[in-house]
């Protein structure tokens, strides 16, 4: 690991330098497109596959779904999809880095970041240190993005740059619920702090723990890292640490975008004990009855429609059947549905809602 990181600081070392001459990024500026470029290579980390020459006379030639024809200097080459070595996604982690630093583009590697943590693959931590040594505080004190220091030091990983500040999975679910809560439900009530809130409806907190100033200003942040902290979880540790509170949050939320934002993800989260357990998994069970109560009082309060479809389409994704399925008659309206089951809940919203 010592001899990795000091050709890693070596390699980076000459990248900033090469990159930070005024006269190479002027060059780059007028002949380069850093956007393309920095696509290109994001796009190579997270597929993590490369092109290379195949020979004409293979018998697999004609037969691979792979293969790419392009045209070089008048003549046909023919390309294969592989999968890219461990060194070369280091490479190429290396690259977008030292380029992302040098330009001051540290979101695209958080961009990067974001989706290689969704990938189970023995190479994500190599390539998230590798993003960390290089740009360092850049990327660690990057705004919203320094509360996802998870403790995900490599076995010897000698000063992990990802241990200091890190915080456990529940204590970064609490933090994440925390700052919902505060879009939720807090506006609502002048000089109520949003701790107060979640201690009403028994939502716990860490005390040893706080938000960074201006940290998460975005819902969206704050919906995608849960949802991605959930990707890493058993489903068990999901519902106690993160859907129990979600279906607190639902009965007190007043604001309709984040009321939204909270169907999308219960119906994400939902399909992690479906792919555990299946349909009949008793928590899935559990969101099915309040989605479905959500829905059937909907159609007579002033829930707005978007949010009606937005936990419409949640409870279909606790569901084995299609909205069509769900909503198929014999071309009748039917005089009356009792929403005695989540589909005649779905078919009462459907023919009946104003």
């Amino acid at each position: 690991m010592k001899n990795f990181l000091n050709s890693l600081g070596t390699f980076s070392g000459h990248m900033r330098k090469v990159m930070s001459d005024v006269e190479t990024r002027t060059f780059f500026a007028e002949v380069g497109d850093l956007d393309e470029l920095i696509t290109l290579i994001q796009d190579f980390i997270i597929n993590g596959t490369v092109l290379s020459q195949t020979d004409k006379s293979s018998e697999t030639l004609s037969l691979s779904d792979s293969n790419v024809q392009i045209l070089l200097e008048d003549e046909s080459v023919s390309l294969t999809l592989h999968k890219a070595s461990l060194h070369q996604l280091v490479l190429g982690a290396v690259l977008l880095a030292s380029v992302c630093a040098v330009f001051d583009r540290i979101e695209s590697v958080c961009e990067a970041s974001y989706a290689i943590s969704r990938i189970t693959s023995s190479s994500t931590l190599t390539i998230l240190h590798v993003f960390a040594y290089i740009c360092e505080e850049k990327l660690l004190g990057h705004g919203d993005d320094s509360l996802g220091k998870f403790v995900i030091s490599l076995p010897s990983c000698i000063k992990c740059p990802f241990f200091d500040g890190a915080v456990s999975m529940e204590e970064l679910a609490s933090l994440l619920l925390k700052r919902l809560w505060s879009y939720a439900l807090c506006a609502q009530c002048e000089g109520c702090s949003t701790g107060c809130c979640m201690h009403k409806f028994g939502i716990a907190t860490y005390k040893s723990t706080t938000l960074p100033d201006g940290a998460l200003s975005n819902l969206g942040d704050v919906l995608s890292l849960l949802e991605l902290l959930a990707s890493k979880m058993n489903w068990v540790w999901i519902c106690d640490n993160i859907i129990s509170q979600l279906l607190k949050l639902l009965e007190a939320c007043v604001k309709e975008t984040p009321l939204t934002a909270i169907f999308v993800l219960l119906g994400q989260l939902a399909r992690f004990g479906i792919d555990a357990n299946g349909f009949q998994d008793v928590e899935v069970e559990n969101i099915r009855v309040k989605l479905s109560s959500f829905i059937s009082g909907s159609t007579s309060s002033k829930i707005s429609l978007p949010v009606q479809f937005a936990a419409v389409n949640a409870l279909l994704d606790t569901m084995p059947l299609s909205f069509q399925e769900v909503c198929k008659t014999s071309g009748e309206l039917p005089t009356r549905v009792s929403p005695s089951t989540p589909s005649d809940c779905i078919q009462k919203w459907f023919f009946f809602a104003e």
